[in-house]
């Protein structure tokens, strides 16, 4: 009951590696669902949560987060009274990662899980690193935008998870020693980092 979780830079296919990964091993996969189950468990809508995550490490979310300690916040398009924070946000998604993780037979992409999880057992940390030029390129053909919209794009998330990193007092999550595999995505293609993947996963299990 091995778990694999995959950080990435943006624009590697961090997301599409990781349904192929666990639809080969018949794995859960666990990425903006992370968000759903956050929002169940805080009675905010899933529009929030998903809104606030964007937000996580910027000016306008230390400003939503002390207007939420007040008691100032509804949650968006929900009849829910429920309110996010910060610390409410980081406190359940430990939570949800580390249930995530006893339950097994997972695939995790982002939301700092490698540092959530870095003391389970039979777990895979994968990173995904590729040139900015490949990242743009990718971003281009798959959702079909412009050249200066991708470089934008990769940009600003290279930023935000910078920022979202930060609330985890770490800024060494690239560094290689973090994790069991570090894939550059520019020299491989995603069936043969999955391959690599699932091999190292079945020897974890």
């Amino acid at each position: 009951m091995a778990i694999i979780t995959i950080s990435r830079q943006f624009g590697t296919g961090g997301i599409t590696l990781g349904e192929i990964i666990a639809e080969k091993l018949s794995y859960k996969l666990y990425d903006r669902r992370i968000l759903q189950l956050i929002a169940k468990e805080t009675k905010v809508s899933t529009r929030w949560v998903e809104y606030f995550d964007q937000q996580i490490g910027s000016k306008f979310q230390r400003v939503v987060s002390s207007f939420s300690e007040k008691g100032k916040i509804e949650s968006i398009s929900s009849a829910s009274n429920g309110l996010i924070n910060e610390k409410i946000y980081l406190n359940n998604l430990h939570k949800i990662i580390k249930a995530i993780a006893v339950k097994g037979n997972a695939v995790i992409v982002g939301r700092g899980s490698q540092y959530i999880l870095k003391d389970c057992k039979k777990i895979a940390h994968i990173l995904l690193i590729a040139n900015e030029s490949d990242r743009i390129k990718y971003l281009t053909e798959k959702y079909e935008i412009s050249y200066e919209q991708a470089s934008k794009t990769v940009k600003d998330e290279d930023l935000r998870r910078l920022n979202l990193y930060r609330i985890f007092n770490k800024s060494d999550y690239e560094k290689p020693f973090n994790y069991h595999l570090v894939i550059n995505m520019s020299k491989v293609t995603k069936q043969k980092a999955c391959d690599v993947v699932c091999g190292l996963a079945r020897y974890l299990t």
